[in-house]
Order: C-alpha cells, then structure tokens, then sequence
C-alpha cells in the first residue's frame, strides 16, 4: 500500500455519472439561456414595432403613425426641414381629430354610406398629390373631408342666416355687374402696332384695311379666321404678361361691343383692342355661382365666429393627448 486512496468500481462510476450531470446541467443552462435572449430579442422588436405604429393616444384610441406621416406629405416642402413639417402634421392632425370626435358625439360624423360615396373623389385627389398607400381609403375619407364635419358643427352653434329676396337680388345684380366679363362672349380684334402707327390703324377700324392689318399684326391668332376675331378673355390671359400695365388685363375685359382702346405694351408697342360683338353670359351660371359664392362667404364668417369654441376643445383635446415621443421623434 502506498497510502493513496483507492477508489472502488463504484465509487468511481458514481463520478463519473456526477460528472455527466454536470455537463447536462451545464448543457441545459446554455439552452435556456440561449431561448431567454431569444424571446427577449423577440420581445423587443414587438415592442419595438408597437411603439412605432401609433403617434398618439387620443381619446383613448391610438392614432396610427400613417395618419400623421399622411399629413406630413401633404406638408412637405423644401423650405421646410422635416421637424417643421412633423411639427405643422402634428397640429393639423390634432385639430381634424378633434373635429372627427366632436362631431360624432353628437351625431354628426359621416355614415357608412357618405364614406362609400366619396371614397373614389378621395382617393383620386390622392393620387393626384401622391398620397396614396399611407392609409386606408376609408380612413382617408375621414381624414381628407373633415372640413365638411367642421360646418356641420357650425351649422349648430352659428346657424346661418339666408338673405331675404330683397338682399339676394341686390347682391346678385352687383356680382353680374362686377363679373360679367367671365361670362359673356366677347369677340375682339387687336393689332399690335408701333406707337407711331397707332392713329393710321385708328382710322382703318370698320374697314377691310384694319382686318388686312389684323390678319398680319395680331399678337394672338384669331379664332375665327373669317371674322379674325377672338374671345376678350383669351386675348386678355394671353397678352397678359406683355402689357406694360397689369390693370389693362381687366380694362381689356370692360369694354363694351363697339369699342376700341389703346393699350401700351412692355416693348414699347402699342395694342389696339378692338370690341367686335359681346353676347351676354349665362344667367343662370352666374345666378348659381353667385349663390354658392355667398354661401362660402357666410361660412367663412360663421366659422370665425365659431373659432373660439373650436379653438377650446383643441386646447383641451391638446391638454389631454398622450404623444408617443419614440414614435414622433423617430418620424421627424
């Protein structure tokens, strides 16, 4: 015997199998780590994803991200850094929030039905301003139109106040006056002539002498080539950047059938503008837009009468908002 300790068959398996057990507790532990980082990695990307789908919590509903990133679209500018866009798109969409809340607590807000009906024209506009794909057509109804809502809620608390016949005939007198011009057809010649020339081509209007000149010196081609005439309002938004004084353009317009005037031109020239015919325009265009004209003015001023109530339930919307600072700083 040496005096070293011998250990039996027994002994010696049982280490053996303690050391095994080691291994596979150690074995375990690494597995179970392993899955721990793993779920805790996928734990985070779903946070992660979370906390970036929504902007803002109002009225108790999160607000997805798309419906700002929409507004920050429309607001885009190259004069503008993209903190400033974020920060008008945050403004704007907590405002037609408001607007959407506050008219469907009180009924107001659109049906089923009126969202089908303007889905196409919505949808449309988007596309013609490159909005398309950021959020849902349905909600973009919502969204796109809450100005409609906006006078509903005015209709409630400034109701409108029509004219009386007396009124609205007074006014729609004095719109045809002042915008016939719009409407009426009104047939023109003109030449363009040296100044010196002006009182020799004066003297040939009513003969074939000024229409030879008219075929051959007319800025703007005529429309009719029997006549050489052409609409007033086009030779007036054609001509328009090469008259020395801008307020011809309307003094072009003003003229009544029969009439000549001589306008100077930038290159020293001169136009002579001659009336040829004027038809009067359609009553009844002019009666229906002169209608819808002082019914967009009236809203206007019941909307700003309206403001200060608005203007408070922003404040307190405002006051109540949770904003998803991750989300809103990572957009802008």
């Amino acid at each position: 015997m040496n005096g070293s300790k011998t250990l039996s068959r027994k002994q010696i398996n049982l280490e053996i199998e303690r050391k095994k057990n080691r291994k596979r507790r150690m074995s375990k532990s690494i597995v179970a780590l392993i899955f721990l980082a793993l779920f805790a990695a996928i734990g985070w990307v779903a946070w992660d994803v979370h906390t970036r789908n929504w902007v803002l919590r109002f009225e108790g509903t999160r607000v997805a991200t798309g419906d700002l990133q929409l507004y920050a679209t429309a607001f885009s500018s190259p004069d503008r850094t993209s903190a400033e866009v974020h920060d008008l798109a945050l403004d704007s969409l907590i405002e037609d929030l408001v607007i959407i809340h506050q008219a469907q607590i009180r009924g107001l807000g659109f049906t089923s039905a009126e969202i089908d009906e303007r889905v196409d024209e919505t949808v449309w506009s988007m596309q013609m301003n490159g909005l398309t794909g950021i959020v849902s057509d349905r909600r973009a109804v919502e969204l796109f139109n809450s100005h409609l809502l906006f006078e509903r809620l005015v209709d409630i608390y400034v109701p409108d106040v029509p004219p009386t016949p007396e009124e609205f005939a007074e006014g729609l007198e004095a719109y045809i006056e002042n915008n016939r011009s719009f409407y009426d057809d009104v047939q023109a010649k003109h030449v363009a002539v040296p100044s010196e020339e002006v009182d020799a081509a004066l003297e040939m209007i009513g003969t074939p002498q000024f229409d030879e000149l008219v075929a051959t010196h007319a800025v703007i081609p005529g429309s009719d080539p029997e006549s050489l005439t052409i609409g007033a309002l086009d030779l007036a938004n054609n001509i328009m950047g090469q008259l020395a004084d801008f307020m011809d353009y309307f003094a072009i317009l003003a003229l009544e059938q029969g009439e000549t005037e001589v306008f100077p031109l930038s290159d020293g020239s001169s136009l002579i503008v001659h009336i040829y015919s004027r038809t009067p325009g359609d009553r009844e265009a002019m009666e229906a837009n002169f209608t819808r004209t002082a019914n967009e003015e009236r809203m206007r001023e019941r909307g700003e009468e309206f403001q200060p109530i608005f203007q408070g339930w922003v404040d307190d919307a405002t006051a109540r908002i949770t904003i998803n600072e991750r989300a809103f700083n990572n957009l802008r």
